[in-house]
């Protein structure tokens, strides 16, 4: 009879959960032109930990109008790429169980004009990017940070899959970077619509890209210090060409984030040194210094935190669950299981839709492959400028 009870009293406490997690999706993504208030992203990120799956975000948030409100859709994608970053582990697995919806999204949004102000399309672009990238390599967390002893797993990889990974996590960069500089230059003319709900609105993946970028330089400055030790210097001249473009576009975008004063009581933005490190060097590894972006986020749960949860949202508590024990620890991944493109072996069905996938994606797909010296991509910082001008929000 006690047994029973407490199964009632669970069952109870879990329909009260899902109820407040779901009046924080729909409170978090609306159509107000505001940004989506803390309290409910947070909500739903501590949701996450409590239900050890994302798939209750989409199967929330794909019953609002996400393709036909671009105002909607943009903070859709926002808490997403939020999810990525500050959701429970298995995040952004079900990103990628859920990539047709995502995909769908992009095959709308590309069809149809958007005078919105909001570029829909670009952050959708960037997005299926970071899955394709979490697919292919499922040793990168969601905050796209490698652990110390998974570190010295890639770096003692055979040269042509730390190759390939170098120039995959480039091309991720280079997106993001694309994306971060087009919305940070759309208010180059009107500094003070910054600070308007729906300039905050804009800027707030703005964030989400300077931790990006700042995690995905780390490695690549890692990975080239271990392929001139093994390939030489000679050989590694395209991708020191390209990484020196690519370190002079990161610079910019973190002093021109820097001096927007909206971001000063948020981030923590580090200045990046006027030249890239010298890769011939070896020794220069030694001194390099890591470019770390601060967020303050001390009331989340950190990726992969199984602790106890007691998360306080509009006034009420969510609930509090143990941890389990079986989940405690992910196991570490071995790169030995890397197959002869560089990514890790998976299930064929991790990746739903795939057709739809590479019917939508023809853009993306011949991103995936790359020359070591760059290639001539279009300019889709202009692309997207074109209909991201600060007036339009």
């Amino acid at each position: 009879m006690h047994n029973l009870q407490l199964r009632r009293s669970s069952s109870v406490n879990r329909d009260l959960v899902s109820k407040q997690i779901t009046v924080h999706i729909n409170k978090a993504i609306t159509d107000r032109d505001a940004p989506p208030k803390k309290k409910h992203v947070r909500g739903i990120i501590l949701g996450t930990y409590e239900d050890k799956s994302s798939d209750f975000f989409y199967d929330v948030a794909s019953k609002l109008p996400i393709f036909t409100n671009p105002l909607i859709c943009w903070k859709f994608l926002y808490v997403v790429h939020k999810l990525f970053r500050d959701g429970y582990k298995s995040s952004v697995k079900d990103g990628i169980t859920h990539a047709a919806l995502i995909v769908r999204l992009q095959s709308v949004w590309n069809s149809v004009c958007n005078s919105s102000g909001y570029p829909v399309d670009c952050y959708l672009k960037l997005i299926i990017l970071r899955l394709r990238l979490h697919r292919k390599y499922e040793i990168l967390s969601g905050n796209l940070e490698i652990g110390s002893h998974e570190l010295t797993f890639v770096l003692g990889s055979l040269p042509d899959h730390t190759f390939q990974f170098t120039v995959d996590l480039m091309d991720a960069l280079e997106e993001i970077l694309s994306f971060g500089l087009t919305i940070v230059d759309s208010f180059s003319q009107v500094r003070s619509k910054i600070f308007t709900a729906a300039g905050q609105c804009k800027m707030a993946p703005v964030l989400l890209c300077l931790q990006d970028a700042a995690a995905i330089y780390e490695l690549v400055v890692h990975f080239l210090f271990r392929l001139h030790g093994l390939l030489g210097n000679d050989t590694m001249f395209g991708h020191r060409a390209r990484f020196t473009s690519l370190h002079n576009s990161l610079k910019s975008f973190f002093e021109q984030a820097a001096h927007v004063q909206y971001f000063h009581s948020l981030v923590q933005i580090p200045a990046l040194s006027q030249k890239p490190p010298n890769f011939c060097q070896q020794s220069e590894l030694t001194s390099y210094q890591t470019p770390k972006v601060t967020v303050d986020e001390s009331d989340l749960p950190t990726s992969g935190d199984e602790s106890s949860l007691s998360a306080m949202a509009d006034g009420k508590t969510l609930c509090q669950s143990a941890a389990d024990p079986d989940t405690v620890s992910s196991s570490t991944v071995a790169l030995q299981n890397l197959d002869e493109d560089g990514c890790l072996l998976r299930e064929k069905n991790s990746w739903p839709d795939e057709k739809l996938l590479e019917h939508s994606c023809n853009d993306l797909q011949s991103q995936t492959t790359v020359s070591p010296v760059g290639r001539n991509r279009p300019n889709n910082h202009s692309q997207c400028r074109n209909h991201v001008q600060s007036d339009d929000v």
